[in-house]
């Protein structure tokens, strides 16, 4: 049985479709290169598992980004996946936070952002308030929010991986009906047990839960760590310095030294090279604005 898999699945019969991933060998390599403790591999292993279910809901290849930031304990949790599907992902918090029990409380007037980039075409932004205590209700209170469409997030996890099952009711002309669908599939799969969840392959668990529906399982896409760090993306972060701030550290080191906090690669650049990025050798991405569209 494969490790790191995005599976999609549809059901024939009803307006239901969903979403399967387990992550392994990918979540320890992004959890082993920060040395996080238990806590910050928990919540950032959940966070994993949220962007790689939301991705396939896009109808075109692009990136898909999910953060969390906020003002207290906990504040920053990005996740990202590509097209190609390769994740990254980081955690910022303080050292006082040692369990999370309550993300709302761990983020501290938190708030939820979901970006699009897509290979071609504008990308979007949308944000909510952080108004519920876990990851998973949170990616659901979005969908319910800013998509008015019911989704629900089956999350679980151990200190070697982590495997996650999404639930989303199809947008249909018979609104009833659906949302009878969406319940129906709902009930069942509140009766599937974390070991389950992380332990079974894809097939076995939607026959478990719904052995009387007729369900389609698309084929699995395998995942892996990846990280687009690079020399132009760092020379970014020198010229957002400032001038006078970059010149401060080349009068002091020689050089100016920039690590991805994605993947610890360093990237060094010498004055030559600082004059190079002041005088306009990089191009800017116009920040996306407006709310993504999802394929629905």
């Amino acid at each position: 049985m494969k490790q790191d898999i995005v599976q999609n699945f549809i059901f024939k019969d009803r307006a239901v479709r969903g979403s399967f991933v387990r992550l392994h060998d990918s979540y320890q390599t992004i959890v082993d290169q920060h040395h996080y403790p238990p806590v910050l591999s928990q919540i950032l292993g959940e966070a994993l598992l949220g962007v790689c279910l939301v991705a396939p809901l896009f109808k075109n290849a692009g990136k898909v980004t999910i953060q969390f930031q906020g003002d207290g304990d906990l504040q920053l949790l990005s996740t990202r996946i590509t097209s190609d599907f390769a994740i990254r992902g980081l955690v910022r918090a303080t050292p006082h936070l040692v369990s999370l029990l309550n993300l709302k409380e761990a983020l501290a007037s938190g708030e939820l952002s979901l970006t699009y980039e897509p290979d071609e075409g504008k990308p979007y932004q949308s944000f909510i308030k952080v108004e519920k205590t876990s990851i998973a209700e949170t990616l659901q209170d979005y969908f319910d929010r800013s998509e008015q469409l019911p989704t629900r997030f089956f999350l679980a996890s151990t200190d070697e991986g982590v495997a996650g099952l999404m639930l989303q009711m199809l947008p249909d002309d018979h609104k009833e009906v659906a949302y009878q669908d969406f319940e129906h599939a709902i009930i069942l799969a509140k009766t599937l047990e974390n070991e389950e969840l992380l332990s079974l392959d894809p097939e076995t668990i939607l026959h478990r839960l719904f052995s009387e529906d007729d369900i389609t399982l698309f084929p699995e896409r395998e995942v892996e760590f990846g990280c687009n760090c690079s020399q132009s993306r760092m020379g970014g972060i020198i010229v957002n310095l400032g001038r006078e701030q970059a010149d401060s550290i080349l009068e002091e080191h020689g050089f100016i030294e920039i690590t991805c906090e994605y993947c610890g690669q360093a990237y060094q650049f010498n004055s030559d090279e600082v004059k190079m990025l002041f005088a306009g050798g990089l191009g800017f991405a116009v920040q996306p604005q407006t709310q993504p569209h999802l394929d629905g």
